[in-house]
């Protein structure tokens, strides 16, 4: 009951707990409901033999066709929750499901005829899942750190590797936490404990083996309906959706495809949201409003807050732990802001990462020309100058990108990108 309070952020329009017979497992789980607003998607979902149980946090975009294909096979349905769907495919079918499974998702499935605990994150490790071994071999898990805190056993000292990554990376990368006696589920990863064993395994990882070269007409003509249809799977609610919106491609794509969905349905203009500053550098109302005005949807502009700093602790809370990418205060802005419209925005994160977007892909490429210069003019003439380079105090990159350039392109590929993403 303690762990679970301190999700009540996460879910905050129910919640419960359920002990398993014999007292092996305790659940607990906070709701925020977005398909099926009826208490029939209610959480811990346990089988009327108590045999089963799952507790589920996400949303299954493809649960529609996944109950008609259920159906189909004589399963029937009490709700019409996607958690009700995940958790009749989880008792036919076990970790074979997850291959199924088009979402975001962590969960925990609790198998009573097999005594195996299963726990699971989607393929991008979009949700998350942290777990702590416990003495006795025994296991915890959460959503957050902040609720494992609130269990005894779990070592709360500072891993020193942890302080290493999050120094150069602004972040701790898993599967490592801050804490030792914590750690994270990779994406694409399940954990199964049966009787005090813990195997961590993955099920899904993204393969890299293209051979065809596609024109760009055709990447575009094969890519689209792709991320059509990744927009349409998201729009699958019972609550209001919109977009953040900040006019450059990634958000306009998507807020584009989401009028185009929205207009062939015969629905309203869809809402767009986009955080305005004072700051000119950083502003970026001009190029939102002209999607927004192109695409017709209904945009507001939500203005930055003047005191981000005095939200610094409860934004870091919800992390529990380092994390010192200052824009997780401007998104923790905006969703307040955007909440009083909307209870779910799609974003465009993943983007540049997907389609090498950001300048470093393209200066990967420069450097391999680069390196064809002289050893001794670049390490030795080029390099020392070009480490004299201030930082900008005004959000200019160019400089910085320069100074990064040419003091680390000499470097073999694998040490020049690190030392172009890392901070300390």
């Amino acid at each position: 009951q303690t762990m679970g309070a301190r999700l009540r952020h996460r879910g905050p329009d129910s919640d419960g707990t359920w002990q398993a017979p014999g007292g092996i497992l305790g659940l607990a789980h906070t709701r925020l409901k977005v398909i099926d607003l009826s208490d029939g998607g209610h959480q811990p979902m346990v089988s009327d033999d108590r045999r089963f149980a799952l507790v589920f946090n996400g949303e299954i975009y493809n649960y529609k066709a996944l109950r008609r294909d259920l159906e189909s096979k004589g399963e029937s349905f009490r709700s019409d929750s996607d958690t009700e769907v995940l958790f009749v495919l989880l008792r036919r079918e076990g970790k074979k499901a997850l291959a199924r499974l088009v979402g975001m998702f962590s969960f925990a499935f609790w198998n009573g005829e097999s005594g195996e605990l299963l726990l699971a994150r989607d393929r991008l490790g979009i949700k998350p899942l942290v777990y702590a071994p416990l003495a006795n071999r025994q296991i915890a898990f959460a959503s957050e750190i902040e609720a494992l805190r609130a269990h005894p056993g779990i070592d709360l000292n500072i891993d020193r590797q942890a302080v290493s990554e999050f120094l150069a990376c602004l972040y701790v990368p898993q599967p490592l936490c801050i804490h030792k006696g914590i750690r994270k589920l990779p994406p694409g990863h399940t954990l199964t404990w049966r009787a005090g064993t813990t195997t961590i395994e993955p099920y899904w990882q993204p393969a890299f083996k293209g051979t065809r070269q596609p024109t760009l007409d055709e990447a575009v003509e094969e890519i689209l309906p792709l991320v059509r249809q990744s927009v349409i799977d998201r729009l699958v609610a019972d609550v209001p959706v919109g977009c953040f919106l900040s006019g450059g491609i990634d958000s306009s794509v998507i807020a584009a495809l989401m009028a185009e969905e929205s207009k062939a349905q015969g629905g309203p203009a869809i809402k767009t949201f986009t955080m305005t500053f004072d700051e000119a550098t950083y502003d970026e109302r001009a190029a939102a409003k002209q999607v927004a005005d192109h695409i017709g949807s209904d945009h507001t502009e939500l203005p930055a807050s003047s005191d981000l700093a005095s939200r610094l602790n409860k934004t870091l809370k919800a992390f529990g732990e380092p994390f010192g990418n200052p824009t997780s205060l401007l998104i923790d802005d905006l969703s307040r802001k955007a909440r009083e419209h909307v209870t779910v925005a799609l974003v465009g994160d993943g983007g540049d990462e997907v389609f090498a977007g950001y300048p470093r892909y393209k200066g990967g490429l420069w450097a391999q020309k680069y390196r064809h210069l002289p050893g001794w003019l670049r390490r030795g003439v080029v390099a020392p100058i070009a480490g004299l380079i201030p930082e900008s105090t005004e959000g200019r990159h160019g400089l910085r990108r320069a100074r990064e350039f040419l003091t680390s392109a000499s470097l073999p590929d694998a040490n020049m990108y690190a030392a172009w993403v890392e901070y300390f």
